[in-house]
C-alpha cells in the first residue's frame, strides 16, 4: 500500500518531538547565554579562589591596572577589591579626566591575605598639569616674555588675532595679548634650520605673524619669520596670517605649582612622603 512507505518516516517524527530539547542537545527557553553566563561565572570563582587580595583607595577617581589588565574602577569613597596570585604585583592607576596622569607602583604579596594599595592620584594630577603647563610655553629669559609653544593653526585676520589672544588660556594664564613688533622679531634666531627662524622650539604653522602695531587705517606690521623681515599687511587679510600670543614672564609671576623647575631650569622637587 501507498502508506506504507511513509509510514516510518512518520513515527520517527513522532517519537522524535517526544524526546526532551535538552536530551536533544537544544538550549531550554532562556538559556541561549548559558556557556557564557558559565564562562563568568567559572572566571569569578576562580578569581575567588585566589591567596591575595589588595584594596585599592584612591583621593580622586582613577582607573586601576594590576599587572597589564584592568581591574575596575576606584572612587575616592568607593574602594576597590582586587584578588590576585602571591609574589610581585604591578599597579597603574589612570586619572578619570586627567588620562596623562599616570600613578605605578610594585607591591609584594609574601603570603596570603590582604593588602591596602593607596593611590596617591591627586598628587599624579598635580604633577601631569604642571609638566603639562610647563611644556606648552617657552619663557624668554632674555626678555622676560612667555610665548605659547604654537601659533593659532589658521588663517586670520587682525581683528580675530585679537580676539583669539584675548581669549586664550595656556600655561595658567588668561592675560595673553597680540605682541608689539619687537617683541616678534625678538624671537627670531639665524641658528634654526627649521623652514621658520624662530627660538623656543615653537611651532609656527605659516611664516607670518600678526603684531599688535595698527596705525589706524587699513594696515598693520606683520613679521615674516621666514625672511626676518617685518610687512605692512591690510589688516583685513587673513591667508598665511597667524596669531602669536605673548605676555610678560617672571620666576614670581609662575602659578605655584609651577614655580622650582620652571623658572630655574632645575627639576621640580617631589613632594615629600610620596608612597
Amino acid at each position: 500500500m501507498w502508506w506504507s512507505r511513509y509510514l516510518p518516516g512518520a513515527l520517527f517524527v513522532v517519537l522524535l518531538a517526544s524526546v526532551p530539547g535538552a536530551a536533544r542537545g537544544a538550549p531550554a527557553a532562556g538559556q541561549d547565554s548559558a556557556p557564557v553566563a558559565d564562562a563568568a561565572d567559572e572566571e569569578a570563582d576562580s578569581d575567588a579562589e585566589l591567596p591575595g587580595l589588595l584594596i585599592f583607595e584612591t583621593d580622586a577617581p582613577s582607573y586601576v591596572y594590576v599587572d597589564g589588565e584592568i581591574k575596575g574602577r576606584v572612587e575616592p569613597d568607593t574602594p576597590l577589591e582586587v584578588r590576585v596570585e602571591l609574589g610581585e604585583v604591578e599597579i597603574r592607576a589612570v586619572g578619570i579626566g586627567a588620562s596623562g596622569a599616570v600613578w605605578e607602583k610594585t607591591v609584594e604579596l609574601p603570603e596570603p591575605g590582604e593588602q591596602t594599595v593607596r593611590i596617591r592620584m591627586g598628587r599624579a594630577i598635580r604633577l601631569w598639569r604642571r609638566e603639562e603647563r610647563q611644556s606648552a610655553v617657552f619663557r624668554d629669559a632674555k626678555t622676560h616674555l612667555m610665548w605659547p609653544k604654537r601659533d593659532n593653526g589658521s588663517d586670520v585676520d587682525l581683528r580675530r588675532a585679537h580676539a583669539y589672544c584675548s581669549d586664550m588660556e595656556t600655561g595658567g594664564f588668561d592675560d595673553w595679548r597680540l605682541p608689539l613688533l619687537e617683541e616678534l622679531r625678538s624671537l627670531e634666531s639665524i641658528w634654526q634650520r627649521a623652514p621658520y627662524k624662530i627660538k623656543g622650539e615653537i611651532l609656527l604653522t605659516e611664516c607670518c605673524m600678526w603684531s599688535s602695531e595698527y596705525d589706524g587705517t587699513a594696515r598693520a606690521w606683520t613679521f615674516n619669520f621666514r625672511f626676518r623681515q617685518a610687512f605692512q599687511t591690510n589688516a583685513g587679510y587673513a591667508i598665511g596670517l597667524r596669531a602669536l600670543c605673548v605676555r610678560p614672564w617672571s620666576p614670581e609671576s609662575e602659578p605655584e605649582e609651577t614655580k622650582g623647575g620652571a623658572a630655574t631650569g632645575e627639576p621640580p622637587a617631589s613632594d615629600p612622603g610620596d608612597g
